[in-house]
């Protein structure tokens, strides 16, 4: 989808068009499966969810919002990964009070929560810890958020951000580092 026929999906969307968020998920659809698949391939073994499934109700829940406000690519990516990361929690938090044998992973300093690192977490121990997060520096939380869930690059965090990325760089340690003392044993 190029931004010309996003910009004009999301021109419909703000104007009420019921079905343009349908069209938007039908462009989209391929790019949040990947991302999806990739952040399930980060989760336990365990984990019953599927991509697909999570890419569904990723749509169910945008579409349930009353006002979709989004304004370009980067915004709508943002949306889509935040819920997708609210799925998970929801879904952990459902297993585990199920389950009531809560195992937390340890994931090394030099590659948590890198989105390369590929290993699994607790989706919601993370969550609490992104929101506490969100307390010390939005920013840095957001930042998480784009690398870790969204998959972007530097570059394109950096963009969405609009922030240098020599900056996003030094967030992204700073923000790596919290994180990993946050969820240490």
């Amino acid at each position: 989808m190029n931004d010309s026929e996003l910009q004009h999906l999301l021109a419909q969307i703000q104007a009420g068009d019921l079905g343009a968020r349908s069209r938007l998920f039908q462009l989209t659809y391929s790019e949040l499966n990947v991302s999806a698949a990739r952040l399930m391939a980060r989760q336990s073994a365990r984990h019953t969810l599927q991509a697909t499934a999570l890419v569904h109700e990723v749509f169910f829940r945008i579409r349930a919002l009353p006002v979709l406000e989004v304004n370009t690519r980067g915004d709508f990516v943002k949306l889509a990964n935040v819920v997708m990361r609210s799925v998970l929690v929801d879904h952990a938090r459902g297993h585990s009070t199920q389950k009531r044998s809560h195992v937390r992973s340890e994931v090394p300093p030099d590659t948590f929560p890198a989105p390369e690192a590929g290993q699994a977490f607790d989706a919601e121990a993370l969550d609490i810890a992104l929101k506490k997060l969100r307390l010390v520096d939005a920013m840095a939380a957001e930042l998480v958020r784009l690398r870790y869930f969204a998959h972007l690059s530097a570059e394109e965090t950096a963009k969405v951000l609009n922030i240098p990325l020599r900056t996003m760089h030094r967030r992204w340690v700073a923000a790596r580092a919290w994180l990993h003392r946050e969820l240490a044993p």
